[in-house]
């Protein structure tokens, strides 16, 4: 096989080996079951298609260069060029250009996401301790807990407005539900909160993201998203149990 054929071969393998990792849905991304995980989804596939434009430019670069500079009959060193300013212009500022508006739509997209929205459905007092969970329905006074049996299940509804407020009462703990495509640091002596909008039914599993000691792996819970006719009839039957 000639260097030529050689070359066009790997461009050709590297291309269809580009194509079908896109293939695959958001790479690995988990499914998204809130808007802002959707938002989240969106800078995620700018961000990729943005990588792609790039790896097509380098290879077809280092392709065209391969094989237009390539060795012939000729005999003797080749030219050589030492300064192209223009060029080195253009190499220098357009990946500033690049980096510059991911970085804009990035931090956009991070106060969008972690914003604490008005007029909650539901509010829901998260605290996270050594090593479990303690979920409180503010409005409805119900909590949710770890127990002997495990992690607690926290039903919201949906679609929804949910605010969390989160906070420790010992060492650091990272409120995670991947699904939700967020999560959010719960520090000893500080209360912060954010809102969610689900629009998806489903049970999800959800963690503590942050090592907090030797049991750090106990502390799961699961969050199940109901109809909201669901949701009124679950509160029924919780507060007539605990009354």
């Amino acid at each position: 096989m000639t260097a030529h054929r050689r070359v066009v071969l790997g461009a050709v393998v590297a291309g269809v080996a580009l194509v079908a990792t896109g293939c695959a849905e958001q790479l690995g991304l988990p499914e998204s079951t809130t808007e802002q995980g959707d938002t989240v989804g969106r800078v995620f596939d700018l961000y990729l298609v943005a990588a792609y434009v790039v790896a097509a430019i380098v290879v077809g670069l280092i392709a065209f260069i391969l094989l237009r500079f390539r060795a012939g009959r000729r005999s003797g060193p080749a030219s050589q060029t030492h300064h192209n300013a223009p060029l080195e212009i253009l190499y220098t500022v357009v990946p500033l250009l690049l980096v510059g508006a991911l970085t804009a739509v990035t931090l956009v997209t991070i106060g969008d996401v972690a914003a604490d929205e008005p007029d909650p459905d539901v509010t829901i007092d998260v605290e996270g301790y050594q090593w479990g969970w303690r979920f409180t329905y503010v409005d409805e006074g119900i909590t949710v807990a770890t127990d002997a049996d495990g992690g607690p299940e926290v039903v919201l509804p949906a679609p929804a407005r949910i605010r969390f407020t989160v906070h420790s009462e010992d060492v650091i703990h990272s409120l995670w539900i991947p699904a939700f495509r967020f999560k959010r640091d719960l520090i000893p002596g500080t209360t912060t909160s954010f809102t969610v909008d689900t629009d998806e039914l489903g049970t999800f599993p959800g963690k503590c993201a942050e090592y907090c000691g030797l049991q750090h792996t106990t502390m799961t819970f699961t969050a199940r998203t109901v109809a909201p006719d669901e949701f009124e009839a679950w509160k029924a039957e919780t507060e007539a149990g605990t009354s």
